[in-house]
């Protein structure tokens, strides 16, 4: 659409927009809770999510754990066989000729990787970790009903040094199935090694690979359109007007959802003309090769009068654009893709979802903090399947020891690094512009919303970041 014709459009949106103001009035947004909305989000990701096969050793290189989409039992057991827990002399623990205290002729060595000869009454068999635990080539004892053992090489006199012979001291001790792993021990056949939805942590892969497992289904990770707006944003390089700042939440956001398993296929920044943002969103979706599963803005979706998240989910009401979204519809605008909430949170209470130019979108608060706190809280794990984190209490301090507040009704989150003793020491502000005040935090705490009033020494739970 040539320079023109592209100002007339933009005419008559604005026309229409005015119109529409006066006859419904201001926006309406729904409060809803902080479960309910990681509810919406994980509706989307189930909608959006697709697998394929990959190679364990592909998924092992992955910088984030992926997630299983099969569910895998185990045609092994592990240990496959008997094995030594160290180095050693096995031996049967019921022997006479062995316990008697005098030198005990060997048998060849059991290495790891090869299979050892039997051991048979009145021999033993130096052993290496790991290595096969021989089979018993000798009739029972009269108490019998055990295992062999190995006895490590501190309990010898001489350990290896003598090849034909071994001699064990008085504090030796013969007990069934002593340093002995068992077959089947951390493994039986048709145990559960992973279900749906699990992370391929390091751990997990190895079991998987313990069975001789080289390949396993795993969700895509979903892939990332971050989109910044709004008039006031310059991005870096370029020099900003004197009513602009530099745009920070792009890098910020990138960095965070990388971190929680996404794949970032690009960046893209809008003014506030809410047909500026779409054509920009289509036109990148067109190419196949950089095409986004879902969107993810910061900023216009507040009640401000050029707010273009909701000026362009307006926009395609008003031009009759389809939408499969299902969530709950504003009575503001009953046919649009987007639903716009609030959230009893603070920082980060404005948030929407649902789908802007025929893709799935996730908008997000425009200030730096309320962006970072909104991908850990709520899209790290319910949209992207991210682990959780670990949780723990933690004690606060806060300026001078004084009092600080917190608002009736929100959780509040609060960015903090964790000191040695064992604290977190607050700011004053919480004020959701402050990002260089965070660049040190470890910790996320979690305010419950119905304290307002903060005390030196109180304890509250926080996210180990």
């Amino acid at each position: 659409m040539d320079m023109e014709g592209r100002a007339l459009r933009r005419a008559d949106w604005a026309a229409r927009h005015a119109l529409a103001r006066v006859r419904h009035g201001p926006y309406s947004t729904d409060m809803v809770s902080i479960a309910d909305y990681r509810e919406k989000l994980f509706d989307i990701l189930l909608l959006m999510s697709s697998w394929e096969y990959r190679d364990l050793a592909q998924v092992a290189t992955h910088p984030m754990p992926l997630r299983a989409a099969q569910h895998v039992k185990s045609a092994e057991q592990v240990p496959r066989f008997n094995n030594s827990q160290m180095d050693g002399f096995v031996v049967h623990p019921n022997d006479p000729e062995v316990v008697a205290g005098k030198p005990v002729p060997l048998l060849p060595m059991a290495a790891a990787g090869h299979n050892p000869v039997p051991l048979t009454p009145g021999f033993a068999m130096p052993i290496m970790t790991g290595a096969k635990i021989p089979d018993w080539n000798g009739a029972a004892f009269d108490d019998d009903e055990c295992d062999l053992c190995v006895v490590p090489v501190e309990e010898t006199v001489a350990g290896f040094d003598d090849l034909t012979h071994v001699t064990f001291t008085p504090q030796a001790t013969f007990e069934s199935g002593r340093f002995v792993r068992y077959r089947g021990s951390d493994i039986d056949y048709d145990e559960e090694l992973c279900a749906v939805g699990d992370h391929l942590t390091p751990a997990r892969l190895g079991s998987l690979a313990s069975v001789g497992l080289t390949q396993i289904a795993v969700f895509k990770p979903l892939r990332v359109l971050v989109v910044s707006t709004g008039d006031e944003v310059c991005q870096p390089g370029l020099r900003p007007g004197a009513a602009q700042i530099y745009d920070s939440n792009t890098s910020a956001a990138v960095a965070a959802l990388s971190a929680a398993g996404a794949h970032v296929v690009g960046t893209l920044h809008a003014p506030d003309h809410p047909d500026l943002l779409l054509d920009a969103v289509r036109s990148w979706q067109a190419d196949d090769t950089r095409r986004a599963d879902v969107v993810v803005s910061m900023g216009g979706i507040s009640m401000g009068a050029r707010e273009v998240i909701r000026l362009a989910s307006e926009l395609e009401v008003q031009q009759g654009v389809e939408n499969w979204y299902g969530g709950a519809q504003s009575p503001r605008l009953p046919n649009s893709g987007m639903e716009f909430c609030r959230l009893p949170m603070q920082p980060g209470g404005p948030q929407a979802v649902g789908q802007l130019a025929e893709v799935p979108w996730v908008a997000l608060p425009g200030n730096p903090v309320s962006t970072l706190v909104s991908i850990e809280v709520l899209l790290r794990t319910s949209l992207f399947g991210a682990r959780p984190r670990n949780r723990m209490n933690v004690t606060v301090r806060t300026p001078g020891g004084d009092p600080l507040s917190s608002p009736m009704g929100k959780t509040q989150m609060r960015f903090a690094r964790l000191d040695a003793d064992g604290s977190a020491q607050l700011a004053w502000s919480n004020s959701s512009h402050l990002l260089h005040r965070q660049v040190e935090a470890t910790l996320l705490m979690i305010i419950p919303e119905d304290v307002t009033v903060i005390e030196d020494g109180d304890t509250f739970e926080a996210l180990a970041l």
